[in-house]
This record gives structure tokens, sequence and C-alpha cells, in this order.
């Protein structure tokens, strides 16, 4: 399955890359062995990245031998030369990520040993049904120009005055007559939410989405008249209070971390001090947060920790000019393809304070309605985080069209996140939507690295929720994890246990099913290690922990295949 390792620069860049990976466009094929290759090993798991181009890759052995041992050199049609990979070890350089596994037989340089595979266009596995950036915390949706009516309609009305409801996204609208005539009839649907009431000439529209009005003019329309219109995502425009009588202005808008954690927030600027630049005092109230505890000062760039703005005066300012905008947390709702025609929605969304924790709300929705806030849509529950910060730090992240593992790497420790469906024990007639969603908190507020609330979903069962019956399972355990000692194999290994969702309740006793990908593995003793590559019966693992924890019964295996 996909995989690959991406650095990032806080949690908000996290948050981009993640649905940047998850929804690129390039996919790479299944790489293939020179047909004169000595070694009999294989390569698990080459994946496309995010910056990637159509290309093929050549894996060339340059030190002979297997797992720990063995070097190819990795070369881009495209992209050059790039860093080495060794035999055994996950290899990522941003453009893919693949591990080449040694077999019974080792690579040569003689020929030399060699694989190559390539990178085009695909299919995404995710789609991404809503996304607000990190960077765009002070975006939002607008409607563009309607295109002209003159185009081919017959009836030479208009339509005007488009707007857009919050929630929207951006998509075409596309309006057509469906009966002639004055107070005509028109179809409305949108690009990606579809078919919406229809629209009547002559009667101002409101469908939840967007709202206008089409005027009859001179010549009737026919069917098959119609206007269309882009919804657009725009920095936010600041609204200048209509009686203000200072003439400046607010510029220089940059969203950096928003901490409204119930959705967009309209923040206002009042003047209670008039006068110009260096001189004029405006207070900072937000609908949500209420008085953020500073002013900004005219001529002077205003910073809060959430937006940063300059106001530029004009006209002197007078005591009650106003201005107004509004931000919002960055949130990104998927929807997963699984075998294609299946629909598994999932989303995450910014928890911070702004200053000390920064974090993200993880979620599964059972769908997806365009006009509703996040915590509005299908199947919301609160109660499940990924516990981050907002320095510097890695993401891997394992991914196919039913579900994707995160771990997020910051120093020593290692946070987790699962989202989508887990491999049911039960067939798709008697239980059609397996969703499961695991983070390492239960707490918005958790710092990273701490030590109380804050384990692996898969370690502590209060931080993963299995959906079932229409309802999120509160009891749902984790099996081998709620066991004390797993016992050696007569070969003195310890076997790899599929992580397995359970409800193990007097009342309910039940075997949810399988997290993909996800196996139970003990320490020995300190013999096995976070990041240390294991293969088992021609599958290749590696090893992740429990936040900081390493002991044994605090670590798991993740498949690459």
């Amino acid at each position: 399955m996909p995989w690959t390792r991406i650095s990032v620069t806080n949690f908000g860049d996290a948050a981009d890359k993640l649905a940047e990976f998850l929804t690129r466009p390039k996919r790479a094929d299944t790489p293939v062995p020179n047909g004169a290759n000595v070694g009999n090993g294989v390569v698990f798991g080459a994946s496309s990245a995010i910056d990637s181009v159509d290309e093929t890759w050549t894996l060339v052995c340059t030190t002979g031998g297997g797992n720990g041992v063995g070097i190819f050199s990795v070369t881009g049609s495209v992209s050059g030369a790039q860093t080495a990979a060794t035999v055994g070890e996950p290899y990522w350089n941003g453009l893919c990520s693949f591990t080449i596994i040694g077999g019974t037989v080792d690579f040569t340089t003689g020929i030399p040993d060699d694989f190559t595979f390539a990178i085009a266009a695909g299919t995404p596995t995710w789609e991404e049904q809503r996304g607000f950036r990190s960077d765009e915390r002070l975006a939002s949706i607008q409607p563009g120009s309607v295109s002209d009516p003159g185009a081919g309609n017959t009836g030479n009305g208009t339509l005007t005055g488009v707007l857009t409801i919050d929630g929207v996204v951006a998509e075409t609208w596309t309006i057509t007559a469906t009966t002639t005539g004055p107070t005509a009839t028109f179809s409305v649907v949108g690009s990606v939410s579809g078919g919406h009431a229809a629209a009547t000439s002559g009667t101002p529209y409101d469908n939840g989405f967007v709202s206008f009005s089409i005027s009859d003019g001179g010549t009737p329309y026919i069917v098959g008249d119609d206007f269309t219109f882009d919804t657009v995502r725009t920095i936010n425009t600041v609204i200048a209070n209509a009686a203000n009588v200072g003439n400046g202005t607010v510029g220089s808008m940059v969203g950096i971390v928003s901490d409204q954690r119930e959705g967009p927030e309209t923040i206002t600027l009042n003047c209670t001090t008039g006068g110009g630049d260096g001189v004029a005092i405006f207070d900072v109230d937000g609908s949500l947060t209420g008085d953020f505890g500073s002013d900004a000062i005219a001529g002077t760039t205003y910073n809060n920790g959430e937006f940063e703005l300059l106001i530029s005066a004009g006209t002197d300012f007078e005591v009650g000019d106003k201005f107004t905008f509004q931000t919002r947390p960055f949130e990104y709702i998927l929807k997963g393809i699984g075998g294609g025609s299946d629909e598994i929605f999932v989303g995450y969304r910014e928890e911070t304070d702004g200053s000390t924790y920064y974090n993200w709300q993880v979620q599964g929705f059972t769908g997806y309605i365009a006009a509703n806030d996040f915590d509005a849509q299908p199947g919301w529950e609160l109660g499940i985080y990924s516990v981050q910060t907002n320095g510097n730090f890695d993401i891997l992240i394992i991914e196919n069209a039913r579900r994707f593992i995160v771990i997020v790497i910051a120093g020593s420790t290692y946070g987790h996140i699962y989202l989508g469906w887990i491999l049911p024990i039960a067939t798709p007639s008697q239980w059609d939507y397996p969703l499961f969603k695991g983070g390492d908190s239960n707490q918005s507020t958790t710092l990273i690295g701490a030590t109380t609330n804050h384990e692996a979903w898969w370690k502590d069962p209060k931080y993963g929720d299995m959906y079932n019956n229409d309802v999120w399972d509160a009891n749902s355990d984790i099996w081998p994890y709620d066991l004390y000692t797993i016992q050696k194999t007569e070969e003195s290994e310890y076997p790899l246990f599929p992580v397995t969702v359970i409800n193990k309740t007097a009342s309910e006793k039940k075997i949810y099913g399988e997290a993909e990908g996800c196996f139970y593995v003990d320490a020995d003793g300190g013999a096995v290690s976070v990041f240390d590559s294991v293969v088992v019966d021609e599958e290749f693992f590696f090893i992740t922990q429990n936040i900081n924890r390493i002991s044994d019964n605090n670590l798991m295996a993740l498949r690459l295949e």
C-alpha cells in the first residue's frame, strides 16, 4: 500500500500535506525486476509523492547483499540521481518511496540487479470534499462573475445578487431554464454539491448554499437558456462600516494560528481612540472569543497569534469607526472510494489555544452535507484527538482506498491516527460501514509528550471509537493489547497478531474486525525497538511505539505492501 514520510513545519502544514498526499493525482505502478536479476528480493510499497512528476524510476544494485547490506542507486528519468537506498530499510526522497526487501538469494552487482517502476497520472483513492488550508484561515468562498446571459440565450433577463452561505464549497453552478416564458422555472446544479431545488424567475432564490435573483426581460426565456457562475476561494475582504468617518484601510492580513474550535468567527475592529497612524486605537473582538485582550494601533502591525494585520489611516479615524472580517480554523473532510463505489467519510480539524496546545480533532462521518459545518456532519461525535505541535516534525502516512494511518514523529514521541474502515468479521450485507476513528487523546488540550491522557488508540481504547448500528461504540477495546502477556512460539519467537477491535463488556462481547495493516509485536525485552524493519513471510513491517513508551506491550508493527 502507498506510503511516504514528510517533514512539516507545524500542525497546520501537516494537515495540508496529508490532504495533498491522499488526493495526489500521480500513482506508482508495481516495480518490475530485471529478468536477469540474481537476487530474488522484491520492492514493496512503491508510491508517488506530493511533488511527483511523470517519470520512470530505476533502482540499480551498487553493493551486493541482503537486508541491511545491499545498496541500490535511485535515479528518476526526469529528476535524475537521488540518495541511495539500503536493502531492508524504508526509502523516501520527496518524489517517491518504496522498500527493497532481500530474499533468500542476495542481490549482486555483476549484471547488476535492478528494478524499474513508473509514476504517471492515476485515480486518487481519496477525494477532498472540503478543505480549508492552514494558510487560508482568513479565506472565504465568494461568487465569481456570472457568465454573459446573451451568449446563446433567447430570454434577455439577468441573474444578479449572487451570495454564498458559509460552508459552501468551490464549484461551478449551472442554472438552466426547464420551462418557457415569464416566471420560467430553472434547474439549479452545483458541480460538486449536485442538484438543488428549482428556481423561478422573478422570485428571490436561496437553497442554503447560494442565493440569487433571476429577472424577466422583454424577451421570454426558452428551455435551455442558462447562466453559470463559480463559487471561488478568495482571501476574505475586510468590510469597512459604511458610516466610517476615517477613510483608512486594513491590509497585510496573514492567518497565523486560529484558536476557534466552534467554527468561523466574525472579527470586529472598533475604534476607541480617534486619530491617524500612531494615534488611533482599535479594540479587537471576536464573535466567539470576545475581547482578544490586545488593541490594534493604526500604522503599527498587529499580531495576536491568530492573525496579523495593519490598519493604515487616511482621513483621521473617529471613535466608533469599524471594520469586520472572518476567520475560521483549518479543516479537511475527505471521502475514500473503497472498492470503487464506496463512500467513506472522515475528517480532521484544528484544535488549539494558539499558544500551548496544537492538536487535531479526528472524525468519522456517515455522509457529507456541503452546507453543514464540520461538527454538524452526519455521524459527528466529539471526543478523539491527535496531539501535535506547532514546531517541526515528520508525518509517516500509509494509505489505501479504505483507510489511512498517520504516525506523528516529533523527536522521540510517536503519535497515532487511524481513520477509515477496518477489515470487518462480517459480510458487506451484514455490515456495510465498518468505520473506525483512532487518535491518541480524548482531551483537546493535551500537550505533545504528555504522560496523562496521551496514548495510542491501539493501546488505550478511550482514544478510538467503532461505528456500529448507527452509533459510536464507547466500549470498543483493542486486542491483544488488553492482555498482560503474549507467549513465545516453540521457535522462541513472538508472533505478529492482527490488531483487532472488540467489545468485551458483559452485555456485548463482540469481535468487530482487524485494523488493517496493524499488528501487535512484543518488545522482547528490548530486542525489538522503534523503526526496526521486520520481514515475515516476504511481508515487510516497521515498528512504531506508544507515544514515548518503548517497553513490552507498547510497540506495534505496521505493514507495507
